[in-house]
């Protein structure tokens, strides 16, 4: 009987968890969290209200209808991505707001969504940390006034939040912070998900600025630029770049040159030494840079 009774009650409040995943109103709209990118399963019977934003393209009075609304705040700045592309059947309109929450809506409007994809929308806008924003999923409405217009069905909508060049999502959950990373890495184009590490400056390439929201630069041949490198250093004495690649490590030039040669070509950062044999008589001067009929000494 008690294992009943618990059966029962977790029943009941995964029922009551899933009527909470929307809301009608901005007033009690719940918090997006979870997984990033994960399609999330909506009842569109919950939907009451009409949007009061219009479109702006079209006749008037075009606008949203039964509207589902959830809310979300970000800790960091960054991108929002809500879309129904591909997941529902709906004619749908998404709106996000802000400001006040006032007769259900949020009292500015930040971004309209409209047939971004076919029927569906995506919506995506750069917002600021700490603000919380209203996400209004909505039927389109050809007279939004109209308080008869339809509602949506049950189906599904994917919200991502997605971070800031210098950061990661570094465990795919939208209601946690996003983190910074440090230097050696490179997260200059954002939207970053996974930890620091996985976006470490490859070998060749270095952080110039010690600045992860800035692009690596690639080290020129003659160098050499380790992974998750902050410097580019030049080939030292007595090695060269044997591969014109600053992605392996510098080698040993040839050693000096014998008595019965002269050196061709000099060791530097992007040549080896080279060594020519002399012809007898002649052999190589004091600093075998040239061949001579007689060894000498320089003064």
């Amino acid at each position: 009987m008690a294992r009943s009774r618990l059966a029962i009650l977790l029943v009941v409040l995964c029922v009551a968890h899933f009527a909470d995943a929307q809301s009608a109103s901005c007033s009690n709209a719940p918090a997006f969290t979870g997984s990033s990118g994960a399609a999330r399963p909506y009842t569109g019977s919950i939907g009451l209200y009409n949007a009061p934003y219009e479109r702006p393209q079209g006749g008037s009075n075009i606008g949203g209808a039964k509207c589902l609304t959830w809310q979300y705040t970000p800790l960091t700045a960054g991108t929002i991505n809500m879309t129904t592309c591909g997941l529902v059947s709906d004619d749908t309109m998404m709106f996000l707001s802000s400001g006040s929450c006032v007769n259900n809506f949020g009292t500015i409007l930040n971004q309209i969504a409209d047939d971004s994809c076919g029927l569906q929308s995506t919506l995506s806008l750069s917002i600021n940390a700490s603000t919380i924003y209203y996400l209004h999923l909505c039927r389109y409405a050809s007279d939004r006034t109209n308080p008869a217009s339809p509602g949506l069905a049950n189906g599904n909508v994917v919200f991502n939040f997605l971070c800031p060049a210098g950061m990661t999502d570094h465990d795919s959950l939208v209601e946690t912070a996003c983190v910074a990373c440090g230097a050696g890495t490179d997260t200059s184009t954002g939207a970053k998900a996974g930890p620091c590490t996985n976006f470490n400056v490859p070998a060749g390439s270095f952080d110039h600025d010690s600045n992860s929201a800035t692009a690596a630069i690639t080290c020129p041949p003659g160098n050499y630029a380790p992974a998750a490198g902050t410097t580019c250093t030049t080939c030292g004495t007595e090695t060269w770049d044997h591969d014109s690649s600053s992605a392996t490590a510098c080698t040993s030039c040839t050693s000096a040159c014998s008595a019965s040669s002269f050196q061709s070509q000099d060791c530097t950062p992007t040549s080896n030494r080279i060594c020519t044999s002399c012809t007898s008589p002649f052999y190589g001067d004091a600093t075998n840079r040239t061949c001579v009929t007689r060894r000498h000494l320089s003064a």
